[in-house]
């Protein structure tokens, strides 16, 4: 009987840890070149291609984002790619100031921070878009 058990367990814990893990949006569509031309990537300058938080083009310098993705996080590693579908072929732009919201209040702890005012702006070095 223990046995039995034994199997019954396993074999459900064997089917949850097989489901294939899909990288894209469930219902999501492809986005076309150009389609989203204010949409920006922003990504740690020392991993090329890499993709943390995105934000918005407010203006020639300025991008909105998440306050979140900026913890612990100085201007100086933070490169924000626009134009690119595919993370690749982009125009990528420094970034050289964050202003985090005032009362935002950052947690350390990774994927636990308030939702409470989670709004930064952050600038690029150049004029960029």
């Amino acid at each position: 009987m223990k046995f039995t058990a034994f199997l019954l367990v396993f074999s459900l814990v064997g089917n949850f840890s097989s489901a294939v893990i899909s990288p894209f949006i469930v219902g999501g569509q492809y986005a076309k070149n150009g389609q989203f031309p204010y949409m920006v990537s922003l990504g740690n300058i020392n991993v090329p291609g890499a993709h943390g938080c995105g934000g918005g083009i407010l203006n020639q310098r300025w991008i909105l984002s998440a306050a979140h993705c900026f913890i612990l996080t100085p201007p100086s590693i933070i490169l924000a790619t626009v134009g690119a579908v595919e993370r690749v072929n982009g125009v990528s732009y420094r970034i050289i100031r964050i202003v985090n919201h005032p009362r935002f209040v950052p947690n350390i702890i990774p994927f636990y921070s308030s939702n409470w005012h989670d709004i930064a702006v952050i600038k690029t070095e150049v004029n960029s878009f």
